[in-house]
């Protein structure tokens, strides 16, 4: 057996597998281009062969760890992705997780010079609501965690003849939000025409990411029946999301 610089060569008088260095032993076969003497153990006849490169492997996430909520500092982090535009809002930390959330820039606003004549009802416990037309916004919330302010301004309720009574509430898609007995109320006991200016104003927590619209009802209560916003001057209703 002769030895060169860079390989162990067995002439044809060697034994198969005889060539060893301690308990390695050698293949008597020649390996193809790219492939590796692979060991299979002490005294084992080595076999030539391909080995994958195991950083080259796809991760295998069928068994993929599942983490509990992170904390750091006093801020605790969601298990879960948001989705695109969200940030993470702080809840004020200690146990309650940050939530994905947007800023809060959703206005809406509609305006009109319509004028409101609701039909007279006869006593103050029969409301006869009616919409006022062209006075109603809808909004899409961002979140279900945000609040809606809603504000609308009625310019004037007038009226000429004596003891009239008229009520004005704001209605969420097909609900009062006054229960029935109104956000604004409007009596004249006089026999001279009166004008007045009425505002409402109603926090709603509407707990839902679906298209909501807020609209301005009015009733008349009495004998006699006023009409809000009198000469068809501007009135408006705006939702601000917060």
């Amino acid at each position: 057996m002769s030895i060169s610089a860079t390989n162990i060569i067995t002439t044809a008088s060697t034994s198969a597998n005889t060539a060893t260095n301690n308990a390695f032993v050698f293949p008597t076969t020649a390996g193809t281009s790219g492939q590796y003497l692979i060991s299979q153990g002490p005294a084992q006849t080595p076999i030539w062969g391909s080995i994958s490169n195991p950083f080259n492997q796809s991760l295998n996430t069928t068994n993929a760890p599942t983490f509990a909520n992170v904390t750091i500092g006093s801020d605790v982090f969601p298990t879960t992705a948001g989705t695109a535009g969200q940030f993470l809002q702080s809840q004020g930390g200690g146990s309650t997780p940050a939530i994905w959330s947007v800023p809060k820039t959703n206005i809406v606003q509609a305006t009109t010079t319509n004028s409101c004549s609701p039909t007279t009802s006869n006593n103050v416990s029969t409301f006869n609501w009616a919409a006022f037309t062209g006075l109603s916004v809808s909004i899409t919330p961002l979140t279900t965690t945000s609040n809606v302010l809603v504000s609308a301004n009625l310019s004037g309720c007038y009226d000429n003849v004596a003891n009239v009574q008229a009520y004005a509430t704001i209605y969420r898609n097909s609900t009062d939000l006054s229960s029935g007995s109104g956000l604004a109320y409007f009596y004249f006991s006089g026999t001279t025409q009166f004008q007045a200016p009425i505002q409402l104003y109603f926090l709603d927590s509407p707990a839902t990411t679906s298209a909501i619209t807020y609209s301005i009802y009015c009733c008349n209560v009495g004998p006699t029946a006023a009409t809000f916003n009198y000469n068809n001057t501007f009135v408006s209703i705006t939702a601000f999301e917060i």
